[in-house]
């Protein structure tokens, strides 16, 4: 992936482009440089970012050379109306069950678009405090994140 390979892409018909990283099944990474570029041809663009980051901290042996990098690193620190995260605690902190994703956006009229739309899906209020509370121990995140690095390097 590079700009000279977007570049080549048809522009009328693009509104977004997808990065997912790690990738599924290869857990590959841009490298941050890479990243860099296509971030900045598609703000040069005006084509918005959607940064697939469900795999952010689950990768089996992953390669020293390409750490991942958030795009939130990228163009921190703000999104701007342009750039969108998603991610999830499926795949990172192994609840598949409990479904509870989210998209991080400085976009106001896309998660106003999204708020009004998921109206009917919500999450329940019970896994929404057990999530939060989780996420707020900061010690509990970074040593899960650590020993859950570990356990897939070991394999």
């Amino acid at each position: 992936l590079s700009p000279v390979c977007l570049g080549s892409l048809r522009r009328a018909a693009m509104k977004a482009i997808l990065i997912t990283q790690p990738n599924n099944p290869t857990a590959q990474n841009l490298s941050e440089a890479v990243l860099q570029e296509v971030v900045d041809w598609a703000v040069e663009k005006e084509i918005h970012i959607i940064s697939d980051e469900l795999y952010a901290t689950s990768v089996y042996k992953e390669d020293p050379d390409y750490p991942f990098v958030s795009v939130s690193k990228i163009r921190d620190p703000a999104l701007n109306d342009d750039v969108h995260i998603i991610h999830g605690m499926s795949k990172d902190f192994g609840m598949s069950g409990i479904r509870f994703g989210y998209m991080y956006t400085g976009n106001t009229d896309l998660y106003n678009a999204v708020k009004d739309k998921s109206a009917w899906r919500q999450v329940s209020s019970d896994t929404q405090y057990v999530i939060q509370d989780m996420l707020n121990d900061d010690d509990f995140v970074e040593g899960y994140v650590v020993d859950n690095k570990a356990l897939l390097n070991s394999r």
